[in-house]
């Protein structure tokens, strides 16, 4: 189920990320990055910021991934079946819980739904000027100077 539903919103989210996201995306890579963040130290960019979310899959909060999911999707099922995706129980230690934060490591969807989540981060980013290249939760935020 999951695999399908990647198939349905995967290129809707994805048309609408960064051209600096390179993470869990097809025809995009660490190769990629790394050639980006080359171009822009050859183009004279000197300062290099090198960030990585600690934990990230673990502490997306939910319902501000379901806010931004359905910013560009509209159908009710759709929807319902992510929601229920990230509402599904974790068996540990022979317990059952619902974590109230994340995407499960590891599912389908996960890869497709955290690049959505730091989307708006990357064009904000941009916005402001900075040459950030981000590949998964990992970036590397540039001077907007350069030399």
């Amino acid at each position: 189920m999951q695999t399908a539903l990647v198939h349905v919103i995967e290129p809707i989210l994805d048309s609408t990320f960064h051209d600096r996201s390179f993470g869990f995306r097809h025809g995009r890579g660490c190769h990629g990055a790394l050639r980006c963040v080359e171009e822009l130290l050859e183009a004279g960019y000197v300062y290099v910021v090198d960030a990585d979310l600690k934990g990230y899959f673990d502490t997306i909060p939910k319902d501000r991934l379901l806010d931004i999911v359905q910013q560009k999707i509209s159908d009710r099922r759709v929807l319902g079946l992510i929601e229920m995706f990230l509402n599904q129980g974790v068996m540990e230690a022979m317990r059952e819980w619902i974590p109230e934060a994340g995407v499960p490591q590891g599912a389908v969807l996960s890869p497709v739904l955290s690049n959505a989540y730091l989307n708006p981060l990357d064009h904000r980013m941009a916005d402001l000027g900075f040459q950030m290249v981000r590949y998964a939760d990992d970036c590397a935020p540039g001077n907007v100077h350069a030399r």
